[in-house]
């Protein structure tokens, strides 16, 4: 008994068109989605290598018992590698930072006195961030003592911020007179 065949057939016109605008309609739908996925994980990124640096002071000021400095900069190493120095006073934290001990506690100190002083260096953030500090009066340096405590004009928050638009994935990374540093929604009041 031979099985039934049918005809081979191709796609007709109105098919394909059909097929292709409900493909048109799912890529219109997901686009915004894979935007804001990508932003998100974008900005996470951005707040975790903020707040790496910010641990990595502290734990350095407490394993080399004396003060470390972390400070704005726009000599990062890709600019100037054996010559970073801070950029002083301002609330714009964008453009990198270094991180060098600091063994007299001088707020006013530029740089590391020697390269060996410098234990690391934050790179430049994307130019579609912003990342200012929410100090007072912004000098540039957070400055952490022995016992890992943040002077107390230091303390305060920096505010990560896509193109200046108000998305639920901009953050406010916080740090308190203990040094303890955690994240909260962008705007809010940072714990004490």
């Amino acid at each position: 008994m031979k099985s039934a065949r049918l005809p081979a057939r191709g796609f007709t016109l109105i098919e394909l068109a059909v097929v292709m605008a409900i493909l048109a309609i799912a890529a219109t739908l997901a686009a915004p989605s894979m935007r804001d996925f990508i932003i998100r994980n974008n900005t996470a990124a951005a707040a975790n290598e903020l707040q790496l640096g910010l641990l990595r002071a502290r734990n350095a000021a407490v394993t080399r018992n004396m003060c470390v400095a972390m400070c704005r900069s726009t000599t990062t190493q890709a600019v100037a590698p054996d010559s970073p120095v801070c950029a002083g006073a301002g609330a714009d934290w964008r453009d990198g930072w270094l991180i060098f001990q600091n063994a007299g506690c001088d707020v006013t100190m530029t740089g590391p006195a020697a390269q060996t002083d410098l234990i690391a260096i934050g790179s430049p953030l994307s130019a579609d961030f912003s990342l200012t500090s929410t100090v007072a009066a912004p000098v540039g340096v957070v400055l952490i003592d022995a016992e890992g405590r943040v002077g107390a004009g230091d303390v305060g928050g920096f505010d990560l911020q896509y193109r200046s638009e108000s998305r639920p994935s901009n953050q406010r990374i916080c740090v308190n007179l203990l040094g303890s540093i955690s994240v909260i929604n962008f705007g809010g009041a940072c714990p004490l």
